[in-house]
């Protein structure tokens, strides 16, 4: 099991400053709304200053499945999510690019109707 830290604050240095606090207990940080304010240069100051932390950055793909995971990973996640009711297309080119290079892929499930099938 591991133990995740989302940082779903507004600017890196309030993320890094709850890192700060939890950074040796956490195993993923998770790169929630500082990414959508801040874009991957959050995710690169997290990764170079805790370079043995995880990170997932909760970009919640909803098109360009390749782009989107090949840029999470190129800018230090171990992990991306990707919207799970978006077309199929786009979660195949994510799990592609996370084979390609070694990165994650997460399906977040929010919005989807029936859950059940679309697990399926």
């Amino acid at each position: 099991m591991k133990l995740q830290v989302a940082l779903d604050c507004h600017t890196t240095e309030e993320a890094l400053d709850i890192l700060s606090k939890v950074g040796d207990i956490v195993d993923i940080a998770e790169i929630g709304s500082v990414g959508t304010f801040e874009g991957f240069s959050a995710s690169r100051e997290v990764r170079k200053k805790y370079p043995d932390l995880e990170i997932l950055n909760d970009l919640k793909i909803h098109d360009g499945g390749y782009s989107g995971a090949k840029a999470a990973y190129e800018n230090g996640a171990n992990y991306v999510t990707v919207l799970g009711n978006v077309d199929d297309i786009t979660i195949l080119e994510a799990v592609r690019a996370g084979r390609e290079f070694g990165i994650k892929i997460i399906a977040d499930m929010i919005g989807c109707k029936n859950l059940y099938e679309r697990l399926k």
